[in-house]
């Protein structure tokens, strides 16, 4: 099924990724079989936890914030100049928005991404495993590892984050479910001799796996963080309701990685582990943890300006949750399943 891309386009030129006809996720009271595609009962209802991201100045660009839900497509925020952000307060009246189709997308596209500074090109990942560039109202495959992701549920190609020094080292890193079902995050970089094609080898794979017991709740989000320059990976519970996997579920457990938000500093990868664990992670559990207690924190996303964090948190049956932290604050317990 193809999605249809559009451009909110403002008065101060800043330009938002939006899509439409996606795939929705049913109720949660029952796990996808792993393996199988999900069908009603497989998801978590969720129509996304929307983003807050801050009012772009002139020229510049607000953050966009947690992208959509569960299925639903994650945003991004607004494209200004080479300075990646104008952090004055927004002033006068408001601009016009208009609603503009730019491109048809096929597969079921999930986010779309683009490096600090690039004002002419957009990424948008397929659940399917391919990575599309848009460049002068045209597609192009930019990176295709569709051969090596299940894609079916929740599971897929669910998130790439750019390394804040793309520009001169094309370093990206990715977020997928392998032919296991399970979690996997690689490194890639960008081909030398074109900038508009990955490398297919990766540089690093895996930079870190995660078992996954459902083909639902894997999470999705990579973030690099603009105040400390780590890279953060978002992950669900382990799948279905009631976060009933281990003796009291993964929510509250620091000794697994699920139900978390991961920070490693992947400045280099040339180690084992190919990473090393930044100072004010945990330290009564995995070390690569920072925030727990979460169920499934399909996409979050910082403040560009501030640093502080925006965790869209899928809920059950009833509520979705948006989780704020200040860059100052430390790791978060934000309270699944005990509250």
């Amino acid at each position: 099924m193809a999605s249809r891309w559009f451009a909110l386009l403002a008065a101060s030129g800043a330009c938002v990724g939006l899509a439409l006809g996606g795939n929705a996720c049913g109720g949660d009271d029952t796990s996808s079989p792993s393996g199988s595609t999900a069908s009603s009962g497989g998801g978590s209802a969720s129509g996304g936890s929307g983003g807050a991201g801050g009012a772009a100045g002139h020229g510049g660009a607000a953050q966009g914030g947690a992208g959509g839900g569960t299925g639903g497509f994650g945003g991004m925020g607004g494209m200004g100049p080479a300075t990646d952000a104008n952090c004055m307060p927004a002033t006068g009246a408001q601009g016009g928005l208009k609603l503009t189709e730019v491109t048809t997308v096929p597969g079921s596209p999930l986010m779309v991404a683009a490096p600090a500074g690039d004002n002419d090109r957009l990424f948008i990942l397929e659940q399917q495993g391919r990575i599309q560039l848009w460049k002068n109202n045209q597609l192009t495959v930019f990176l295709d590892i569709s051969a090596k992701v299940l894609a079916n549920g929740e599971r897929g190609l669910l998130g790439m984050a750019f390394h804040p020094e793309y520009a001169q080292n094309g370093r990206f890193f990715v977020h997928y479910s392998n032919q296991s079902g399970n979690t996997v995050i690689a490194e890639y970089h960008r081909d030398p001799n074109n900038p508009d094609v990955a490398d297919p080898n990766p540089v690093v794979e895996p930079i870190l796996t995660v078992n996954q017991p459902e083909a639902n709740h894997n999470g999705g989000s990579i973030e690099f963080s603009p105040s400390d320059g780590y890279l953060y990976i978002g992950l669900g519970d382990g799948g279905g309701a009631n976060d009933v996997h281990g003796a009291t579920g993964n929510g509250q457990n620091k000794n697994t990685l699920l139900a978390a938000l991961l920070r490693l500093d992947v400045s280099d990868t040339s180690g084992n582990p190919p990473y090393a664990i930044p100072e004010v992670n945990i330290t009564d559990g995995a070390p690569e943890i920072f925030d727990w207690g979460l169920r499934n924190p399909y996409r979050f996303s910082f403040d560009v300006c501030t640093g502080d964090r925006y965790i869209g948190d899928v809920g059950q049956n009833c509520f979705e949750e948006v989780d704020v932290a200040a860059s100052t604050d430390g790791g978060q317990n934000w309270g699944w399943k005990i509250m």
